[in-house]
């Protein structure tokens, strides 16, 4: 029943955005700022408690773990992290999606396509190292243990992680705080594909209703 739950929570999240984005242009700017500074403050507030808590022992990798006979698993285990990392660097389109609203296109959004990359790399990095070195990997209570036990757990680390550190409530406002940064995420994705048809109907290529 959870993918139930969280299907609808993911359409709700749509269903949302589309509706902020029929609102007016000055509105839809206000809530963009809003929901980037609380992505930011997020960001910022994770790398800080994660580093000014950081447990180096939690960073030693299991033994055997570059032997011949688990390589296939663990070329296999990086895909997968892969596929789902990747996603942290899907904004960087939206520059070109509203190329019609950027100044000197040209020069702008080839540098904001990289910068956005490079950037977004370190932030990456930080904030996995962040959380890798204050959730335990193993043990009982590991985030290996929980994913293996199919622990709903291991789907929600930034909530074990702010528990870690700071007991449960504020694991709940955490978690809260995140949920608002996954809305930020689908309402600046939507904002930047809804200019395609946008686009495309203003030179009578679609519909214009």
């Amino acid at each position: 029943t959870n993918w139930v739950y969280n299907s609808l929570i993911g359409c709700g999240f749509c269903v949302l955005s589309i509706l902020v984005l029929y609102q007016d242009l000055t509105f839809v700017g206000k809530m963009t700022i809003a929901l980037w500074m609380g992505t930011v403050g997020a960001i910022i507030f994770t790398i800080i408690a994660g580093y000014a808590n950081f447990d180096p022992t939690l960073l030693q990798a299991p033994s055997g773990w570059n032997a011949p006979a688990t390589l296939p698993a663990l070329i296999y285990s990086l895909g997968t992290a892969m596929r789902i990392g990747i996603y942290d660097f899907a904004g960087y389109n939206d520059a070109c999606q509203m190329g019609d609203e950027v100044k000197n296109p040209r020069r702008v959004i080839p540098r904001a396509t990289v910068g956005t990359c490079v950037f977004l790399a370190f932030v990456f990095f930080a904030v996995i190292f962040a959380i890798v070195g204050v959730v335990p990997w193993y043990g009982e209570d590991g985030f290996v243990e929980n994913v293996l036990s199919g622990h709903s757990a291991a789907n929600y680390v930034m909530s074990t992680f702010t528990e870690i550190l700071f007991g449960r409530p504020f694991a709940i406002f955490f978690t809260l705080v995140v949920v608002y940064t996954i809305f930020g995420s689908c309402f600046a994705l939507l904002l930047g594909y809804a200019f395609i048809p946008y686009s495309a109907a203003r030179d009578r290529y679609f519909y214009s209703w």
